[in-house]
């Protein structure tokens, strides 16, 4: 799977969209628009990346972040609790300005966060 920047962008601004600061993984793939097989799959791949950058937390401790994987590739998406955490909101500074996000979208997520937030800060300057 190749990381979609675009569709990390859809997933952080929905979240940010909610007016509580916990979203369930099932009205967040409502917003996505995610149906079928491959767009879940995707779903699922995405929110383990954001996740492994610390941009987003799950409150399950039992399945984190909703999913169950069972034999033969077979899986469940468990409706569980998303939230931003501090760094996901910066991340979501920097994918607001459109002519940023364009600049930095095609490197890694870690690559993008820290030249966009030096690009901010000499914009600021």
């Amino acid at each position: 799977m190749k990381v979609d920047s675009d569709f990390i962008r859809q997933i952080l601004l929905a979240m940010e969209d909610e007016e509580d600061y916990l979203i369930s993984s099932h009205h967040l793939m409502q917003k996505l628009n995610i149906k079928g097989h491959e767009q879940e799959r995707k779903f699922m791949g995405h929110i383990l990346i954001l996740a492994d950058k610390d941009l987003i937390q799950s409150f399950s401790s039992k399945y984190p972040f909703g999913f169950v994987y069972c034999v033969g590739g077979e899986y469940s998406i468990i409706d569980v609790g998303y939230r931003l955490t501090a760094r996901g909101y910066e991340l979501i500074d920097i994918l607001k300005n459109e002519k940023l996000f364009r600049k930095v979208k095609d490197y890694t997520l870690s690559n993008a966060f820290d030249i966009a937030k030096q690009m901010l800060l000499n914009k600021v300057k």
